[in-house]
């Protein structure tokens, strides 16, 4: 639930709305948690806008890397790229990954992923 929560409020963070007159036209562009400032005013901007794209970011990357566990691809990119080795930590992420998919079947842990990403969908 906390990870339809997130999704739901950056999207909120990031979908403008616009401040009517009495004839029904839009005046200005505002947004959801912070009627105060205009859309591009830079305590706005560095305040939500940044961090709800950041967040965007990992939420749509957190599926993505779960559907594609083992990832093999990417430990032998890393082993054969020597300056990548000291820089990309394949075992401590496989210790994250393992604590999301470890109650799957080794054929079958791409579910924990496929659920991320079909509660993002809907």
């Amino acid at each position: 639930l906390s990870y339809n929560r997130l999704c739901e409020t950056t999207a909120y963070l990031l979908t403008p709305t616009g401040l009517l007159n009495p004839s029904l036209k839009t005046v200005e562009v505002r947004y959801f948690f912070q009627g105060d400032y205009s859309s591009w005013d830079s305590y706005y901007v560095v305040h939500y806008k940044l961090p709800a794209y950041v967040v965007t970011v990992l939420l749509v990357a957190a599926p993505i890397a779960l559907l594609h566990y083992p990832m093999i691809w990417v430990e032998r990119l890393v082993s054969k790229v020597g300056c990548l080795r000291n820089v990309y930590p394949t075992a401590s992420i496989a210790i994250l990954l393992d604590a999301f998919q470890g109650c799957f079947k080794d054929n079958r842990r791409y579910f924990a992923g496929l659920y991320l990403a079909l509660r993002l969908l809907l």
